[in-house]
């Protein structure tokens, strides 16, 4: 009896497409701050990650996978849980609702995608 996989060939393909495009967008600082953080398109390829997956996948692929190579490349291997990982688990709240923002009405889907983003930011 063959099991079906928890993810398919083809979804670990586009998260991994997915997140090369966000660290892309990532290295591209558009507003520099003085503490060291910045301005960058990062979280709309984390977006796009959150509306392309489920929940799991949606944690997989945004606090594991981007946020330990974004730590690698940053320099920063020893504040990845607390500057990576729980900043990035949020990013499974919009996958949350992900059917209603995408299949729903616009009149529901719009303001679910505000709140979700609301909560998730």
């Amino acid at each position: 009896m063959l099991r079906k996989p928890m993810i398919t060939i083809k979804e670990m393909t586009l998260m991994a497409v997915l997140v090369a495009i966000t660290i892309a967008l990532d290295a591209i600082k558009l507003l520099p701050m003085i503490n060291g953080g910045s301005i960058n398109g990062a979280m709309i390829g984390l977006a796009i990650i959150a509306l392309s997956f489920s929940p799991i996948k949606t944690f997989i692929a945004t606090s594991l996978i981007f946020g330990l190579l974004t730590a690698l490349l940053d320099g920063y291997l020893a504040f990845y849980v607390f500057d990576y990982f729980f900043a990035l688990s949020g990013f499974f709240i919009i996958s949350l609702f992900r059917e209603l923002i995408l299949k729903g009405d616009k009149r529901v889907a719009i303001p679910t995608l505000y709140v979700a983003f609301f909560f998730a930011f």
